[in-house]
């Protein structure tokens, strides 16, 4: 006989406000630049953020003294696909784009702050608008969206 669990949803730690970016920079220029104009100390983590076999970047920056995680995260990921084509391209492989968010293809990256005690993440926001090739940075609010679960991590 199969065992069955069911997973509270009072067990996710759901409790982190998000910034929406989009830019076309590189996830590694953007970390940068972020760096420059704020506090945090972005670095490229040892492991991406899996979700369904597709790995996304991931630059996280933990700050002891006020309990605040930060994590950068790229919304879009391509993977190589070695379907079973038949015909002339039958040997080709093809590239699939993924979405973490797939309600909001048009986000290029996240930044997420995990905190103890919610902060208001208002200056940080006001940074980020000023890095030049910033088109546009906002709060999007976590309850609104229907992948969630996939930042939970």
């Amino acid at each position: 006989m199969a065992a069955v669990y069911k997973i509270s949803e009072e067990c996710f730690d759901d409790s982190f406000e998000l910034i929406a970016i989009h830019t076309n920079l590189e996830s590694y220029q953007l970390a940068y630049f972020i760096n420059s104009v704020t506090d945090l100390q972005l670095a490229r983590s040892f492991r991406d953020l899996v979700v369904d076999t597709v790995a996304y970047a991931l630059y996280e920056y933990k700050d002891a003294i006020s309990e605040e995680d930060w994590f950068l995260m790229a919304n879009k990921a391509q993977k190589e696909d070695t379907g079973l084509a038949e015909g002339l391209f039958s040997q080709s492989n093809t590239l699939i784009t993924y979405h973490l968010l797939e309600e909001r293809k048009d986000i290029n990256y996240l930044l997420k702050l995990s905190a103890e005690q919610t902060i208001q993440i208002n200056n940080v926001l006001e940074q980020i608008k000023s890095i030049p090739k910033v088109r546009m940075a906002y709060a999007l609010e976590p309850e609104t969206l229907k992948s969630k679960k996939n930042l939970i991590f």
